[in-house]
């Protein structure tokens, strides 16, 4: 909630700053845009241990804006939240930061493709279960990846994005092998005599394909 609320307060910032530019810079105001997305991802766990599940695909949404530094560059933040289940539980990861493009005028009037890249923070967690204990975890998130859109109008765009969100500087229970593994302590499964499963390993790679719809100024 704290990532989204971030983003639409520079939404905000953003759309006041191009509005209350002096007469004297209108000729050239400053562009900006604000959009949503949604799609599939599928997480790539590096370390796991012998027997451990592999991630399955799972939902993502993603919100974006940008400011136009250049032309052909934007800078602007990001939001994402994906969920990446797992036989009987589902993990979920939400991360948020900094966006940028590139964008050069190789199509027609009316299509652009562009470059992107991030950095950002990356918040795990795995509610657990079959006696493997609640854990959670941070990670750096770097996003990358290709864009291609067509404009519906004068301010609206339909766009697809393809690519990766890379992961490193692990912390946290979620990925030390040691606590993520241990036996929940709850009274039932002590009971039922349950176990904690295989460690599940680092996310290095989440791969990504989403659709959205974003407004331009």
């Amino acid at each position: 909630m704290r990532l989204a609320a971030s983003l639409l307060v520079f939404c905000a910032v953003a759309a006041g700053t191009a509005t209350s530019t002096p007469a004297a810079a209108q000729a050239q105001p400053l562009r900006w845009d604000a959009g949503l997305s949604a799609g599939v991802s599928q997480r790539l766990t590096t370390g796991r241990a012998a027997g451990a599940p592999t991630p399955e695909l799972g939902p993502l949404a993603e919100a974006q804006a940008h400011v136009a530094l250049l032309p052909m560059i934007r800078v602007g933040l990001y939001a994402a939240e994906d969920l990446s289940p797992l036989p009987g539980r589902v993990r979920s990861f939400t991360a948020g930061g900094l966006h940028a493009r590139f964008a050069p005028p190789l199509l027609p009037i009316g299509w652009r493709t562009w470059l992107y890249a991030g950095f950002g923070f990356a918040l795990g967690e795995d509610p657990g279960g079959g006696g493997a204990p609640h854990t959670s975890g941070q990670l750096f998130d770097v996003p990358v990846g290709v864009g291609l859109g067509t404009k519906l109008g004068r301010h609206w765009m339909l766009f697809g994005e393809l690519g990766a969100r890379l992961g490193f500087g692990f912390y946290g229970r979620m990925y030390d092998r040691a606590a993520a593994t241990e036996p929940a302590t709850t009274t039932a499964a002590a009971s039922a005599g349950t176990a904690a499963g295989p460690y599940l390993g680092h996310d290095a790679v989440a791969l990504a394909l989403t659709v959205g719809l974003s407004w331009e100024d």
